[in-house]
């Protein structure tokens, strides 16, 4: 199974993604988006795309831990 790693932004989304067998995984794209709405429809194409199993979302934070969004 693939697994699709995306770390999202409010201007660029990055993808990564593993190979079948789940041990390694690398920078695949990164999107550039208009918002929250693109950010979803792009993704989800690319993710049809790369015939991903499974998405793990990236929960971004500041150096210090606090929430960034």
């Amino acid at each position: 199974m693939r697994i699709i790693g995306i770390d999202y932004g409010d201007r660029r989304v990055g993808i990564a993604v593993s190979d079948e067998s789940e041990a390694l995984a690398s920078a695949n794209r990164t999107l550039y988006v208009g918002g929250l709405n693109d950010a979803a429809r792009q993704t989800a194409a690319a993710a049809a795309e790369l015939k991903a199993g499974l998405l793990v979302l990236g929960l971004p934070l500041n150096m210090d831990g606090s929430a960034s969004f």
